[in-house]
């Protein structure tokens, strides 16, 4: 979501320094928990002793729409409910942006790394441009469709990482997320007419709720496993992941975007590289293997290109 309620003058955000010193300290909080996401996620997707990938991405939907759902109706009272009239456009949405962008998600991470994750999701501003440019919300600019393909190019060390092919695991897994990426930024840009029209946080309560009819089919492709079989590191897992990277974030983002630019937001995103490598390095004991610094450095240089201003 692109936009909020903002504490702004003539020609930028507010310039009280405390106040976009805490929308700054917001979105490193933001970078922060979506850093460690991946980490987390795999812990509460372990083979053994965790919860199939569908399962996660139902309770993220179920416990969003909830979550959204009340925050919305306490501040904003019945405008909260979505007018018939949208609900055909907030399918669409909900099937890009929550669907298809969480559970590629998971199914990706499940089969590759956090680093690998970590890096990866540097590709939604990237794709967000090149999207926007093709149906023309954006004017191409040289220097970002350069920036596009640089960031593009930066993909393959991962997808052939541990071997020159597209069939091992981890390349499928690489390829998933890389597709999950590609569906938030077209879920990113199709609903920019939506929210600048509508409160962010109706917004997201109504994309949520539209997600609901789905959680049948997720949880009948892997079900969910008796509680005696999860580990208690595995439960405390996804409880994380439900609070902090479904919920926490949206709106320590919503805060940030009263105090900031929007355009600033976008660079914090390539914390996520570094936060992630180190987290699968110390609680996952994943090695940082020669593929990802080549992967990180395309990627980032290609994300500054695209969001670097004129």
């Amino acid at each position: 979501m692109s936009s909020a309620p903002s504490r702004t003058v003539a020609g930028g955000p507010a310039s009280e320094g405390g106040s976009e010193a805490s929308g700054h300290l917001a979105l490193v909080a933001v970078q922060l928990l979506f850093g460690v996401f991946p980490v987390f996620g795999r812990v509460a997707m372990d083979p053994e002793r965790g919860f199939a990938p569908f399962a996660v991405a139902a309770g993220r939907i179920g416990f969003g729409a909830v979550v959204f759902g009340l925050l919305a109706v306490a501040v904003h009272g019945r405008g909260a409910w979505p007018p018939r009239a949208l609900w055909g456009r907030l399918l669409g949405l909900s099937m890009l942006g929550i669907v298809a962008n969480q559970g590629l998600f998971l199914l990706g991470l499940a089969r590759s790394s956090a680093m690998d994750a970590g890096v990866l999701v540097c590709l939604i501003p990237v794709f967000t441009y090149g999207v926007a440019v093709v149906i023309g919300q954006e004017r191409p600019v040289a220097m970002r469709l350069i920036g596009v393909a640089v960031a593009l190019l930066g993909t393959l060390p991962l997808l052939l990482a541990r071997g020159a092919t597209l069939s091992g695991d981890h390349a499928v897994g690489n390829a998933l997320m890389a597709v999950n990426c590609l569906c938030y930024a077209i879920y990113l840009v199709a609903s920019k007419p939506l929210v600048t029209r509508h409160p962010p946080l109706v917004v997201g309560f109504w994309v949520y709720l539209a997600a609901v009819p789905f959680l049948p089919a997720f949880l009948a492709v892997d079900g969910l496993p008796a509680v005696a079989s999860v580990g208690e590191d595995a439960l405390w897992s996804l409880g994380f992941v439900l609070v902090f990277p479904t919920v926490v974030t949206y709106l320590l983002n919503l805060f940030a975007l009263t105090r900031v630019r929007a355009s600033t937001t976008a660079f914090y995103i390539y914390l996520q590289p570094l936060l992630a490598a180190l987290g699968g390095a110390w609680w996952l004991g994943e090695e940082l293997h020669a593929a990802l610094l080549p992967a990180a450095a395309g990627i980032v240089l290609g994300g500054l290109l695209v969001l670097r201003r004129r």
